[in-house]
């Protein structure tokens, strides 16, 4: 019955059914638009939190199940070279250089320095990234489509309502004047 009423107000020039729809979905879909940017923006400015937690997950994971050495990280290196140095500088001010307690201090500096080097690991693992705001995102674009759908339908619905209602109230007229009575 649409189409029917659509043609009939077409030809007689009343409302255009579809011009109020199609705002509404152009408005719908320039809402989109700047959605998908902002999306966009977000799954870039995501990239490095995730390559960060990802790198702190799987080191974390590859030395503590073996799979890699610990002693071979370039930042354990790093942190345990000037810690030992500090132990057995401390140990020789004394006169302690040759003591057992310097080997148990080098020891100790090491269990810190790998607790350390995995709590790093481990903060990185713990790293925020953007997946929440990118997964509301998402959401909200896909609200905005139904939207612009929803809304297309609800004007294209009350065009059409209105063009039957000039149809009938022609109508009404035409009777008014057609009647001999009159």
């Amino acid at each position: 019955m649409g189409n029917i009423v659509s043609n009939v107000t077409d030809a007689l020039h009343l409302t255009d059914t579809s011009a109020a729809g199609d705002a509404t979905k152009s408005a719908a879909n320039a809402q989109e638009a700047q959605e998908q940017q902002a999306l966009a923006y977000l799954e870039q400015e995501n990239k490095l939190p995730n390559q960060l937690r990802d790198i702190g997950i799987s080191r974390q994971i590859d030395y503590l199940t073996g799979k890699s050495d610990i002693s071979q990280d370039p930042f354990y290196k790093a942190m345990l070279g000037g810690q030992e140095e500090a132990a057995l500088r401390a140990r020789s001010a004394t006169g302690n250089l040759r003591s057992g307690q310097a080997i148990s201090d080098i020891g100790n500096v090491q269990n810190q320095v790998m607790l350390n080097t995995l709590g790093m690991y481990g903060n990185l693992g713990n790293t925020q990234t953007m997946t929440p705001q990118i997964a509301s995102q998402m959401n909200q674009i896909g609200q905005t489509q139904a939207y612009g759908i929803q809304g297309q339908a609800e004007a294209d619905q009350m065009a059409q309502q209105q063009n039957l209602n000039n149809i009938m109230g022609i109508a009404s007229s035409a009777e008014a004047f057609s009647n001999y009575r009159l």
